[in-house]
C-alpha cells in the first residue's frame, strides 16, 4: 500500500514536471521584442509608466533573455508580467501613451519601500482633473531636501494595472540658492518617466497628503 501511494505521488510530480515543462517561452529576437514558442506572438515591453497591481497565480509562459529565466504570468486579458513585474504586450495591443488618455478614475498616493505602502487615497474627480492638467515646470529646485512619492492611477478599463507618476515634496524655505519661493503651497512636482518632463503638482494634492482621504 505504501508502494502505491508512493508511485502516485511521484507520479502526480511527473505530470506537474511535465506540464511546467511545456509552458511556451518568450525569446528575444534581437529587434527589440520577444516571440512566443508555441505561436509565434511577438511581444514587446510596457511603457515605464505602467505598473503591475494584480495578476494570476499560475505561471502561463516563461521568459528567456540575458537576465536568466523568469515565470510569466497572465494579467487582464492580453498582457504578460513576470516575477519582477515587468509587463509585456502582444502585437497589436496598445497601452495608452499619456495620464490623461489613460483616463483614472482614482489614484492613491504611496510611499516606495520594499513594497509600496499606501498613504492616502482619492476618487475626487475634481483633483484628478488638475493633476491631469497640471502646468508644465521648466525646471524642479535641486539642493535641498525633499521627499519622494508615487501616485499610481487606476482606471476601470485597464484592471491589474496602474499608470504611475513620481511625486516629489519639497520642504518649503529651505532653498539654499534663493532662487525659488516656498512660502507659499507650490511645493510639489510630479514627474511622468515616459513622457520624461515635470509638472508643477497641485496645491490639493499636497493637502490630501497631509490632511487624510478625500
Amino acid at each position: 500500500m505504501k508502494k502505491v501511494r508512493f508511485l502516485i505521488a511521484l507520479l502526480s510530480l511527473l505530470l506537474l514536471f511535465c506540464a511546467c515543462a511545456k509552458l511556451p517561452t518568450l525569446k528575444p529576437t534581437g529587434k527589440g521584442d520577444y516571440k512566443r514558442s508555441d505561436n509565434g506572438t511577438h511581444y514587446r515591453e510596457a511603457p515605464l509608466s505602467y505598473l503591475v497591481t494584480a495578476h494570476l497565480k499560475e505561471a502561463v509562459a516563461t521568459v528567456k533573455d540575458k537576465a536568466g529565466e523568469r515565470s510569466l504570468y497572465s494579467v487582464g486579458n492580453d498582457f504578460l508580467c513576470d516575477d519582477a513585474g515587468n509587463l509585456y504586450l502582444p502585437d497589436g495591443v496598445t497601452l495608452p501613451a499619456s495620464l490623461e488618455a489613460f483616463a483614472p478614475q482614482s489614484f492613491s498616493i504611496c510611499k516606495e519601500e520594499k513594497l509600496l505602502a499606501e498613504v492616502v487615497s482619492s476618487r475626487d474627480a475634481l483633483l484628478i482633473d488638475s493633476i491631469l492638467h497640471a502646468a508644465d515646470a521648466d525646471e524642479i529646485p535641486a539642493g535641498f531636501s525633499q521627499s519622494r512619492y508615487l501616485l499610481i492611477f487606476f482606471a476601470p478599463d485597464y484592471p491589474g494595472l496602474c499608470y504611475r507618476l513620481e511625486y516629489l515634496v519639497f520642504q518649503k524655505g529651505e532653498d539654499p540658492y534663493g532662487e525659488w519661493d516656498f512660502s507659499d503651497e507650490t511645493c510639489g512636482f510630479l514627474y511622468d518617466r515616459e513622457q520624461n518632463n515635470y509638472k508643477i503638482a497641485p496645491n490639493a494634492l499636497y493637502e490630501l497628503l497631509t490632511g487624510g482621504n478625500s
